[in-house]
């Protein structure tokens, strides 16, 4: 119940800084993320054609730090490593837009690309240990689930065939991925699971 709790706090604040400083609601283009260890969200905001991370702290009740990105375009998704000291996101917004993953120091630097794709990769979500990222890359009539080193190393597909696999997230362990498909036969009912090799 506390996490619950936590996490409303958090969206609620954040969705109240925002506004306090001019943002619009209607341009945030991701979900807050919260680290585990420190009470801070980080949301991905484009307004007047700029793009940038905007990293709350909720305990203090204050922005904390904007980081700008002026010559990626839009950027959208941002994850937290476990450890709260990068971020990933995903630069682009739609199929037919290429997306690409980065990873930043959440405390500021160059983003350093993870992916380069015609495709389109997002919902990146990080292992226990930091070291690698999990995503969904969307194809024409299908996607699929890969992982990849946080340096960009060693890209793997671990799903295949025409369907939607979705959302993927590692275990606690970082043994195992589950995602949301539609092997059922209809559109994303079903959270499937496997190991993080893609058996």
């Amino acid at each position: 119940m506390a996490a619950v709790d936590d996490e409303v706090v958090a969206l609620r604040l954040a969705r109240d800084r925002l506004a306090d400083r001019g943002f619009e609601p209607g341009i945030v283009r991701a979900r807050p993320e919260r680290t585990a260890q420190i009470r801070r969200v980080v949301l991905a905001d484009q307004q007047h054609g700029r793009s940038e991370l905007v990293i709350i702290d909720v305990d203090r009740n204050r922005v904390e730090e904007r980081i700008p990105f002026p010559d990626l375009g839009p950027i959208l998704a941002p994850a937290w490593s476990p450890d709260g000291a990068r971020i990933a996101f995903t630069r682009g917004l739609a199929q037919g837009d290429p997306g690409d993953l980065y990873v930043i120091a959440a405390a500021g630097s160059s983003p350093a690309p993870v992916t380069s794709t015609p495709a389109y990769d997002h919902q990146a979500a990080w292992g226990p240990g930091g070291q690698r990222l999990t995503y969904e890359r969307d194809f024409a009539n299908s996607s699929s689930i890969f992982v990849v080193g946080a340096d960009g190393s060693s890209p793997t597909r671990l799903t295949t065939g025409a369907f939607f696999d979705t959302g993927p997230a590692f275990s606690p362990r970082g043994n195992r991925i589950a995602f949301g498909t539609d092997r059922g036969g209809e559109l994303f009912p079903d959270l499937w699971a496997m190991r993080s090799d893609g058996t």
